[in-house]
């Protein structure tokens, strides 16, 4: 199924789980992803720019191997299971979440980080505090503040970090 596609059938959905197989892989995307961290299983969340659509997507993914047993962890939780064969997908029918849940949900997640040479960066979750971070680096202006303000705006920024990384949120490193 092509990426266009997929955004056409994520655009509206409130409540299925649609996933879509390509190679040994199978996928969820945008609003069936987080249906499916909610209702089936925690998965690591990625988001991608997508350029032929211009626009950025969350997803999850799994090997196809594990594919039956998600199938039987939705059945044994009363969800419908609908598989098309023509298409190579399946649709799980879930109780459904709030559009504006979904936005929140998706502006959470970071871009996946790249593969460097001596190890694969750790992935961001963003939750509630985490995302007050950015902006409020983004919006101090250092001119407008005495050295002693900014200097005290740094170790606030710090201290906020690491509450962040003595409650376990991934991808915080040590600072100076």
């Amino acid at each position: 199924m092509k990426i266009t596609e997929i955004q056409k059938l994520e655009k509206d959905n409130t409540k299925f789980i649609n996933l879509t197989r390509g190679g040994l892989f199978c996928r969820a995307y945008e609003t069936s992803a987080m249906l499916f961290a909610q209702n089936l299983k925690q998965f690591n969340v990625q988001k991608k720019y997508y350029k032929g659509i211009n626009a950025t997507l969350v997803f999850i993914g799994f090997p196809g191997s594990v594919l039956e047993s998600i199938i039987n962890v939705a059945k044994s939780k009363g969800y419908a299971v609908a598989e098309n064969t023509d298409d190579l997908t399946i649709r799980i029918k879930t109780k459904g979440i709030a559009e504006a849940s979904f936005k929140e949900w998706k502006n959470s997640i970071c871009y996946s980080a790249g593969k460097t040479a001596d190890t694969e960066l750790s992935r961001v979750n963003l939750r509630n505090n985490e995302v007050n971070i950015i902006p409020k680096l983004r919006s101090y202006s250092v001119a407008e503040h005495t050295p002693i303000e900014t200097m005290q705006f740094v170790m606030q920024l710090q201290k906020d970090l690491a509450e962040m990384k003595n409650a376990g949120v991934t991808g915080i490193t040590d600072f100076g």
